[in-house]
């Protein structure tokens, strides 16, 4: 059922569309007013219409102003302590899939006598590692038991595993279980080792 608006003094007019042209009126209030002018009450769509060309003459009168240096300045630090720049997001890193070694680069560690190693790469997931195994002549390696595979190619001089003599480009192996006694050179060898992580030495 439609409610009459009550019938509203000028003075209640003038104020109400003063109050309408601010917004200042409440939800309710500002309905009922807006019923009152589309009821065709002349009287409140005069004055809304006044106020409203005053509200708009307040807000283009008013000149723009710049903040004193030293209040700019305060509140732009105020600003950055309550919202810290944020830090770029840091890259994900990507496992490399190629790794390279110079001739030149890698440090050789004396493991036995006048015998050096010169560790190329771990696998961890085979429980193996790739060396550069170096013997000066007369150099010397420990004997020592296999628990796993191991393998030897000869790059340059003699090596000589448990009486066998090998030389540049040959290739021998040592399965698990197996035993290396004898292990020298008389000028030098250089060769590529694929050995387990762990040996079980002979005393």
């Amino acid at each position: 059922m439609k409610q009459d608006v009550p019938h509203q003094t000028p003075e209640s007019v003038v104020e109400q569309a003063a109050l309408y042209a601010l917004g200042m009126l409440n939800m309710h209030e500002a309905r009922a007013f807006e019923r009152s002018i589309g009821e065709g009450r002349a009287d409140c769509a005069a004055e809304l219409r006044e106020f409203e060309s005053v509200v708009a003459g307040i807000g283009l009168s008013a000149c723009e102003q710049s903040p004193p240096t030293r209040i700019r300045e305060k509140l732009l630090a105020r600003i950055g302590q309550d919202f810290p720049a944020a830090k770029p997001a840091a890259k994900p890193k990507v496992p490399t899939k190629f790794l390279t070694l110079r001739a030149d680069e890698g440090k050789w560690r004396e493991i036995d006598h006048r015998a050096f190693i010169k560790k190329l790469f771990k696998d961890e997931v085979r429980g193996t590692m790739t060396s550069l195994i170096k013997l000066l002549p007369g150099g010397r390696l420990r004997g020592h038991r296999h628990h796993s595979v191991e393998e030897c190619y000869i790059i340059d001089g003699d090596y000589h595993v448990n009486g066998e003599v090998l030389g540049p480009g040959d290739y021998h192996c040592a399965l698990p279980g197996s035993v290396d006694e004898e292990l020298f050179s008389i000028g030098g060898a250089v060769f590529l080792l694929v050995a387990p992580l762990q040996y079980d030495p002979l005393k």
